[in-house]
This record gives C-alpha cells, sequence and structure tokens, in this order.
C-alpha cells in the first residue's frame, strides 16, 4: 500500500464514502452538506461553533479542549456536567430540575408559579 503526502489548492467532491484510517489535520474550515458519522471519540483542541444544528453522539465520546458556543441546540435527554455551568443570559426550564448539590445563584432568582421543597426546611424572608 502507498501513501503520500498532497496539497489541494481548491475544492474537494467526494460523490461517495471516506474512510480514513489514521489522523486527519486539517489546517481550514470542513464544511459538510450531510451527516458525518464518527464511529469512537472525537477530540477537539480549540473552538466548536453550533449554530442551529443536530450534534448526536452514539456509542462514543465527545472531549472539548477548548470553548464551546452552542446557538439553538435542544437536549432530549440527561445532560451532565461535571464542573461549572456558567450562563451569561436567562435561563427557561419548561419541567422539573433535579439539583443533587448546592445551588449558588449571584443575584435575583424570580419564580412564576408555586415552589416545591420536598425534604427540606424551608425558610421565608
Amino acid at each position: 500500500m502507498c501513501y503520500w503526502d498532497f496539497v489541494v489548492a481548491g475544492a474537494v467532491v467526494v460523490d461517495g464514502a471516506v474512510v480514513v484510517a489514521g489522523a486527519v489535520v486539517v489546517a481550514g474550515a470542513v464544511v459538510v452538506d450531510g451527516a458525518v458519522v464518527v464511529d469512537g471519540a472525537v477530540v477537539v483542541a480549540g473552538a466548536v461553533v453550533v449554530a442551529g444544528a443536530v450534534v448526536v453522539v452514539d456509542d462514543g465520546a465527545i472531549v472539548v479542549a477548548g470553548a464551546v458556543v452552542v446557538d439553538g441546540v435542544v437536549v432530549a435527554g440527561a445532560v451532565v456536567v461535571a464542573g461549572a455551568v456558567v450562563v451569561d443570559g436567562a435561563v427557561v426550564v419548561a419541567g422539573a430540575v433535579v439539583v443533587d448539590g448546592a445551588v449558588v445563584v449571584a443575584g435575583a432568582v424570580v419564580v412564576a408559579g408555586a415552589v416545591v421543597v420536598d425534604g427540606a426546611a424551608a425558610a421565608c424572608l
């Protein structure tokens, strides 16, 4: 089997499947008009911008070593965060929120509806 390094100065159009056995290093943008299927882990060393797209992880892992900016994503399932979540803006929750630990708020909390505390004493101001 032969391997070559090559440089393409224009667009590469592939009408079919591309199978890569090894690392792919891209020094520019990758534009995909269709599905990208990854069988294994995805490692990103930099920023990831998702604008109105659907990101599906099935039997694999996404590891991001950098900032993640997400715009217009709906999560239908559990989200587990092993660290801090910083929100710069409003958070709207339609449903139950279960917190196994402390909730720290450096500002006002506005509740439009009933608040139910199960198993803990509630203090009123």
